[in-house]
């Protein structure tokens, strides 16, 4: 009897050694079960918010100038007006699963989009105090003299972005120098 549960008692340890073990090395993500390190033991960088330019609020003083194509906003075709247009995107948090999830580590704001001959496409990104209104600008880029798309970015102090502490949009303009030039904003990222 007393050699049975010797064997019991040694048979337990061992498989609750064997479990915390794989436990261990399961959690900490470091070793695969051939030896190797394993691939996916990486740093995961912040979701990005994203948006399509055709998503945008569009400014009282833009009416009956803008159009959206597809996911791109520009000028109304057949219009003369070279008066600029503008269109706002809120900054919504994407809750990264960053130690803070309000504070999502972002520090660029990207932008996709065309400018040919003299236009040009703006992107500005505001913090906005949650009590007074007041406002920040964070950064901006532009992209002008590009006939195709292309994507331009600006950065800004890491720590800028705390959803607890303000809320933040991108301000955007399209302006050309004639009515023959069709600028587009196609996309707006900030990661």
């Amino acid at each position: 009897m007393n050699t049975l549960r010797k064997t019991l008692r040694t048979t337990s340890f061992v498989l609750a050694f064997a479990c915390a073990t794989i436990a261990v090395f399961t959690m900490a993500n470091r070793i695969a079960l051939d030896g190797s390190e394993a691939v996916h033991a990486q740093i995961v960088a912040p979701s990005p918010w994203t948006a399509a330019g055709s998503t945008g609020v569009v400014d009282e003083s833009t009416v009956g100038r803008y159009s959206f194509t597809n996911a791109s906003a520009g000028f109304l075709g057949g219009i003369a007006s070279i008066t600029p247009l503008e269109l706002r995107y809120n900054v919504t948090n994407t809750y990264d699963n960053n130690s803070n999830p309000a504070a999502p580590g972002w520090t660029t704001l990207e932008l996709g989009a065309q400018a040919p001959g003299g236009s040009v496409v703006g992107a500005f990104l505001y913090k906005v105090n949650l009590c007074t209104g007041a406002q920040t600008l964070l950064c901006s880029t532009r992209v002008n003299a590009a006939a195709a798309g292309t994507c331009t970015k600006c950065s800004f102090a890491a720590g800028s972005i705390d959803f607890n502490k303000a809320v933040y949009y991108v301000r955007a303009t399209i302006s050309r120098t004639t009515p023959n030039e069709l600028p587009l904003l196609h996309t707006l990222r900030v990661y």
